[in-house]
């Protein structure tokens, strides 16, 4: 829905490869363990299992925000379903009181998400849910170094007499680096 800034963009970093990764190894791992444990509805608990994990594999490569809070919620149900059904003795009550939680927080992440698109419409006249998008808005030029994957054009830290690096070590004080490139941090 291009006219309210919503797009399917999925995309992977660093972060949600390695989520990815776990999830789809321990689903497997998963219903191997509860193959004996889960007495009755077995096959539904297979396929509740599964759209679970698709909920999952959805939020972690999900790069639009408004896809990404549907694939959020979508992945609630499965999880309200396998506590309610498959759950413990007290399992009815659990299934309220998680849905309860999650329906709190879930509300608090759409308002967050309502007011970066509206905050970012506002500044740049770009109204849109795109996370790359709105990370480029939101995070100044300076700060985006941290998470590039460049290295760090500061000298590493050095060690003090102590053998420890300067800002741990308990001789000396640590200072911090002047703005000229020739200054690093050093004991004083």
């Amino acid at each position: 829905m291009p006219s309210f800034g919503i797009s399917y963009h999925l995309g992977v970093d660093g972060i949600s490869l390695l989520l990815v990764l776990l999830t789809t190894f321990l689903m497997p791992l998963t219903l191997l363990a509860s193959w004996h444990s889960v007495e009755r509805r077995w096959k539904e608990f297979a396929i509740t299992m599964l759209l679970l994990e698709t909920g999952m594999l959805g939020v972690f490569v999900a790069l639009d925000l408004f896809l990404f809070y549907i694939f959020w919620e979508a992945m609630l149900i499965p999880m309200y379903l396998i506590i309610g059904i498959w759950g413990g003795p007290n399992r009815v009550y659990a299934a309220v009181k998680f849905v309860l939680y999650t329906l709190v927080g879930s509300l608090l992440m759409l308002v967050a998400i309502l007011v970066l698109y509206f905050q970012h419409g506002a500044a740049t006249g770009v109204f849109t849910y795109d996370l790359p998008v709105i990370a480029r808005w939101v995070v100044p030029a300076g700060a985006a170094r941290a998470f590039s994957s460049s290295p760090s054009p500061s000298p590493s830290p050095s060690r003090c007499p102590c053998g420890r690096f300067t800002r741990g070590c308990p001789t000396r004080t640590w200072r911090r680096p002047r703005r000229a490139a020739s200054s690093s941090p050093g004991c004083s």
